[in-house]
């Protein structure tokens, strides 16, 4: 009699409980993962905005000059109940000065022919293999400047006075920045001359200018000295022609430029603020130095550069040359970098900025923070607020807490964030 096998099965209930158990594993797992990935873009986001503030407080002490750092952020849709003042970060990014153009005069003109001759003067290059159009320009021009040679621009003659026709001049036609927009820095050794008793005035000396587009009257921007009347000084004058302006916006020194003697002298500008002047590297205040801002009523501008793709002109505006010698002439551009977006599940406070604008897009409020570290790499605020940033993940109760202190150096802690 044969006996019928046993078939090993698994009952339905045992199914059941093993679904269930993977069911429980499988849901333990996805949200453990979806934690790490939001602690992930949590700690991706601090270091961002961390390393950012450092690199521009860096850059501000290396340059010696301003550095910013720019949040924009968006509200955060009411929905999502998030504490007051959290805001979704739309792009992050620094604003710092880069080096577009630097001649150092130390070669000579042209070049010789297989019979040694030294051809007529046409051009010169600097460094970045920048090629200007010389004008008005000869071996003689090339003299002993602060470092190695330097250029002479005009000589002044009894003869020449004021009928001086301004020809010199070296003609940049474009910059690796040739359009520069967010801001400018001008800087160079000059050692200026004065002109004859008999040379009628004024007598204006420009450094370098960017002429507007089709005008031969204005530049967008420019450094220049200026002969102070009888003092026989001169006075330094920085001037930028902002996007919707129709007038220049300068600063002007009190005279204090001695001829015939070398001495450095910069301008600096970036929306927002004034035309800053710097001689022999230290800011001139409005205390100090009797610094004067033109037009009064308009002194802060806001904006970017007038547009315009007019030659750079060194030794020259189109009108006023420079008597003298001009030596290591830079030029650097305040330009955007290090742009950036956080994840979308990152939220952000910002708290005392150093400017806060406000705009509006299609329906949508965007707002626009910016933590400006001056030349000392020192946040530009008042003494009793110091920039702080709150970062938080939107489903986490830990936020990380930012601080620039008043030396410039980042703190950073966690804290529970607070309903």
């Amino acid at each position: 009699m044969r006996h019928p096998r046993h078939i090993c099965a698994f009952t339905l209930i045992e199914l059941l409980v093993v679904i269930g158990i993977i069911s429980i594993v499988i849901s333990i797992g996805v949200g453990a993962y979806i934690s790490m990935n939001k602690d992930l873009a949590w700690q991706a986001a601090v270091t961002t905005v961390s390393s950012l503030l450092t690199a521009c407080r860096n850059a501000a002490m290396g340059d010696r000059a301003p550095a910013a750092l720019v949040i924009v952020t968006q509200p955060v849709p009411d929905e999502r109940g998030m504490p007051a003042g959290m805001a979704l970060c739309k792009e992050i990014y620094a604003v710092r000065l880069k080096r577009v153009g630097t001649w150092h005069f130390e070669h000579e003109f042209g070049s010789r022919s297989a019979s040694g001759e030294q051809p007529p003067v046409s051009f010169l290059t600097g460094a970045f293999g920048q090629t200007a159009d010389a004008t008005g320009l000869d071996d003689a021009s090339l003299v002993e400047g602060k470092y190695g040679k330097a250029l002479e621009f005009l000589r002044w003659t009894e003869s020449a006075g004021a009928t001086d026709s301004h020809a010199a001049m070296l003609t940049v036609q474009k910059l690796p920045a040739y359009d520069i927009r967010e801001g400018i820095r001008i800087s160079a050794w000059v050692r200026p001359e004065l002109p004859p008793p008999s040379a009628a005035g004024p007598h204006i000396y420009t450094v370098a200018a960017k002429p507007a587009a089709g005008s031969t009257d204005t530049s967008v921007y420019s450094l220049k000295l200026a002969l102070a009347g009888d003092e026989r000084l001169f006075q330094l004058v920085g001037g930028v022609v902002p996007d919707g302006a129709t007038l220049p916006h300068e600063t002007c020194s009190q005279p204090m430029i001695r001829p015939g003697e070398w001495t450095h002298v910069s301008m600096l500008y970036a929306p927002g603020g004034y035309v800053e002047l710097f001689v022999d590297d230290e800011p001139l205040t409005r205390e100090h130095h009797g610094i004067e801002y033109y037009p009064e009523e308009t002194a802060v501008p806001d904006g970017p550069i007038c547009r315009s793709t007019e030659s750079l002109i060194i030794g020259s505006d189109g009108t006023n040359g420079f008597h003298g010698a001009i030596d290591e002439l830079t030029v650097d551009a305040i330009t955007k970098s290090d742009r950036s977006t956080l994840p979308g599940n990152v939220l952000v406070k910002v708290e005392n900025p150093t400017q806060i604008s406000v705009y509006h897009k299609d329906g949508r409020t965007e707002e626009k923070y910016t933590f400006i570290f001056d030349r000392t790499g020192r946040p530009t605020l008042d003494e009793d607020s110091l920039p702080l940033i709150t970062i938080c993940s939107t489903g986490s109760p830990v936020a990380t807490m930012i601080s620039v202190e008043r030396s410039g150096a980042v703190r950073m802690w966690q804290e529970t964030r607070r309903k």
